[in-house]
């Protein structure tokens, strides 16, 4: 296949990057069918739903299980999708135009070997994290994941807290120097949670099995008999029998002769981990009004259902939420790569270049539903990325579901501002459905 020579880019490091455009088109195009067939958008989409339970594609994937009518059916919930569609009846006749743009979405998600050679990268893509009880009780969890607002020195400081059975606040994370991280393949592909969230509960449950070894030896139990909860090994039964991780920490460094000779005193693992294939999933709907005078696009609602299997936060899942919204209203009506005749762009600071700000992006409802994967440690799925993938096409068919007012309509491009919308309108109402 030939390919052309252009000044122009093609493609940039962005998020969801190579996923936006397919997931555009293809969901324009389920709009434009139900149009043509006088058919509601949703139900179309309900009919075409594969099923909730594991799932083989038609390209292989290998689907973990998830919420893909649930999801779509809350977001018509959070809605009042029926009343919504009967407000939007009134509302034209009165001279105003209100859309409403639907996309549900599935992400391949945890990029490791499995799903890397899925997509034709038959390469090894693995994580690795070290954990290790420090003198004074504390821990410090080693990770080659880069945190560019991810939140991972909240959610990954979790994983390990839990895992280990001690407290959030005695727990440090630590990661972006190759000088003193293990191995990872990095920070991509919504995989951070899963892999690095597999790695540490992985080390995290051998540094736990060290703990209690050392406790049951410091208070003359049998190891199946403690139980070890917020940085406390306790006796069952007994409760007030207990020592501290701090003590049996302490007492592993520096216990001498008197530490049980199957347990070393360092109390640190370092574990590998490489996920199987696992898909998040959601809906987003988008509510606009279009002036048809002058081509402006008020975005009135956003609400989102997101499942990313068992979440670690979700506050952060929300937040990851919130900013990739807005990310794919910035490419469905802001963002352009222009350039002059030349082939120079036009937009190379951001002074020049148009992207949504807290005047532009309105609130956001989130909802979530939690369909644990049978293929991650812990049951968890990547997320974020999908709401950049799925914001854009649910923005383009809300415009272009209230250009429909006018008469045949088309989007063939992103972004839409208010010319393109004023040429869709005109096109509209000559029939002719593509702007000249």
């Amino acid at each position: 296949m030939d390919t052309a020579l252009t000044n122009h880019t093609p493609a940039g490091a962005y998020r969801g990057v190579g996923w936006t455009p397919g997931h555009n088109a293809r969901e324009i195009m389920i709009d434009e069918i139900a149009r043509e067939l006088g058919m509601d958008p949703v139900e179309l989409r309900l009919k075409n739903c594969i099923p909730d339970a594991p799932y083989v594609s038609a390209t292989g994937m290998n689907y973990d299980g998830g919420s893909y009518r649930a999801a779509i059916h809350k977001t018509m919930e959070m809605l009042d999708y029926t009343k919504l569609r009967a407000e939007q009846a009134e509302l034209r006749k009165q001279g105003r135009y209100i859309g409403i743009g639907v996309s549900p979405y599935v992400e391949p998600t945890a990029w490791g070997s499995a799903m890397a050679g899925k997509n034709g990268f038959p390469v090894t893509y693995y994580d690795s994290a070290r954990v290790i009880v420090e003198l004074d009780g504390t821990i410090t969890v080693t990770t080659g994941l880069h945190n560019h607002g991810q939140a991972h020195e909240t959610t990954l400081a979790q994983v390990a807290a839990d895992a280990l059975g001690v407290r959030l606040e005695d727990v440090r994370y630590r990661s972006n120097d190759t000088a003193m991280t293990p191995y990872g393949s990095g920070t991509f592909a919504s995989r951070c949670a899963v892999v690095g969230g597999g790695s540490i509960l992985r080390a995290g449950r051998d540094v736990k099995e060290q703990l209690v070894r050392m406790a049951a030896h410091m208070m003359e139990v049998n190891p199946n008999d403690v139980d070890l909860y917020d940085g406390r090994a306790t006796v069952k039964g007994i409760p007030e029998k207990s020592v501290t991780v701090a003590e049996i920490a302490a007492f592993a460094h520096l216990g001498g002769m008197n530490r049980p000779d199957d347990v070393a005193p360092e109390l640190t693992a370092t574990r590998a981990y490489d996920p199987d294939e696992t898909y998040s999933n959601g809906s987003i709907v988008a509510v606009v009004e279009v002036d048809p005078e002058t081509g402006h696009v008020e975005i009135k609602k956003i609400v989102c259902c997101e499942d990313c299997g068992v979440m670690l936060n979700p506050m952060v899942v929300a937040g990851q939420m919130h900013g990739a919204i807005a990310q794919g209203i910035g490419g469905a009506m802001y963002e352009e790569l222009a350039y002059n005749e030349e082939g120079q762009p036009q937009a190379s600071t951001l002074m020049d270049y148009l992207y949504p700000s807290t005047t532009e992006v309105p609130d956001i409802d989130i909802a979530h539903l939690e369909t644990p994967s049978p293929n991650t440690e812990g049951g968890i799925k990547g997320m974020g990325e999908s709401g950049n993938i799925a914001a854009g096409a649910a923005v383009v068919n809300a415009i272009a579901d209230a250009v429909s007012a006018f008469g045949p309509v088309e989007i063939a491009k992103t972004p839409v501002g208010p010319n393109e919308v004023l040429e869709l309108i005109d096109a509209a109402r000559s029939g002719t459905a593509i702007p000249a």
